[in-house]
């Protein structure tokens, strides 16, 4: 039984996403309203994430991101509240693990979370990622990539510029 299916039975109780404390989280505020975050989250990812990507609105639809050849992740949109949650189930993954891990699909079977709270003067936002945990070989390196695009989606609503992965060609 790999991690994620250990982790997944410990959070389990009766059909209920619970999130784990242990998984990767983050929160943030962003100076828009909650629209505008949803938008960037699910159809302009290319602006903050990675170029090589594509729109995922409505449940039943896969988001595949791509980073290079021949790393990606693809997540399949589970739930959509309008403009207050976005669910993702990692559904394919083929990741980069710093130091030359075996690992490279550790995210299959896990879960993103998008959680928005929009208020005056903008909208608190949750990334949950359930069951990224601190085990996992990828947990250092995903968690630091999670920084660093959060960090590109900051930017990008708040300037309309941000910092999206960009395959360098030789």
């Amino acid at each position: 039984m790999n991690h994620w299916n250990m982790h997944r039975n410990h959070c389990a109780k009766d059909n209920e996403y619970i999130m784990s404390e242990n998984s990767y989280r983050k929160e943030f505020f962003m100076p828009v309203n909650a629209e505008k975050v949803i938008n960037a989250i699910t159809k302009e990812v290319d602006q903050w994430w990675t170029i090589d990507s594509n729109q995922a609105v409505n449940v039943g639809e896969t988001l595949i991101v791509r980073f290079g050849q021949p790393y990606f992740m693809s997540m399949e949109v589970e739930k959509i509240v309008p403009n207050k949650l976005l669910d993702w189930r990692v559904v394919g993954a083929n990741m980069f693990v710093e130091g030359g891990g075996d690992n490279n699909d550790e995210w299959i079977g896990t879960r993103i979370q998008w959680i928005i709270n929009e208020k005056e003067g903008g909208s608190d936002v949750v990334l949950h990622h359930e069951g990224l945990i601190p085990s996992f070989e990828c947990y250092e390196t995903c968690s630091n990539g999670w920084e660093y695009f959060l960090g590109s989606l900051e930017k990008y609503l708040s300037t309309g510029e941000g910092s999206p992965f960009q395959e360098v060609k030789e």
